[in-house]
């Protein structure tokens, strides 16, 4: 019997897998999985992976799959990650691009980092990420590009961060989300430039100030 005859029940929102009929050609036993969400194993790289991609979800899931290492959320309505949760389970990879983030509180940043191997929240539409990143010493392998970052002089640290931060693995790719500056320069860039003519415009005050 092929894998399209398994048998399924569920019980408490969560979907169970008869394993009687599973072909001798998977290595491992599935796991139970959300509804609607798919559940796998690599074996390429041994990671258990809850699949929740494109579901029209608000929020991360309340509970997961015992033994998931990776979470994928694309293609979801997050909007906003004020408070997360991890402690429940050991999530060390998190797949959060393209789910209309716009706003990451300093909780829920501290918490997807504690204790993760990847981050990756490229395509949302997040503006400012939390100051204390520039102090952190975090070793998540991050991925921030394709958001609209505001580049003012409230994000200068970020700069710093970003040219010194070798987690950061698409620093090169982040770019100005401001109308005026849009796809023209690399975040860097552009803060280096704005910070140079600043110190010109402070230089140029202070040398008029003693004019009088």
């Amino acid at each position: 019997m092929n894998i399209e005859q398994a048998n399924c029940y569920e019980s408490c929102a969560v979907r169970k897998l008869h394993t009687a009929y599973i072909p001798s050609v998977i290595s491992v036993v599935p796991v139970p999985c959300l509804d609607n969400c798919f559940c796998s194993f690599s074996e390429d790289d041994e990671t258990n992976t809850l699949n929740c991609s494109h579901n029209n979800m608000t929020q991360l899931p309340s509970e997961v799959v015992p033994g998931t290492e990776l979470l994928i959320m694309t293609g979801n309505d997050i909007n906003k990650l004020e408070s997360v949760d991890t402690s429940p389970v050991k999530i060390i990879k998190f797949d959060l691009q393209e789910s209309n983030i716009h706003h990451i509180g300093d909780k829920a940043m501290k918490n997807l980092l504690s204790g993760t191997d990847s981050l990756k929240l490229s395509k949302n539409r997040i503006k400012q990420l939390p100051s204390f990143l520039s102090i952190a010493k975090y070793k998540t392998k991050l991925w921030l590009s394709d958001n609209p970052y505001e580049c003012n002089c409230d994000m200068l640290w970020m700069k710093d961060w970003l040219l010194n931060a070798s987690n950061v693995m698409d620093a090169e790719n982040i770019t100005c989300g401001s109308e005026h500056w849009k796809g023209t320069y690399s975040w860097t860039q552009l803060i280096k430039t704005l910070q140079q003519d600043f110190h010109k415009f402070v230089k140029s005050i202070s040398f008029q100030e003693l004019q009088f």
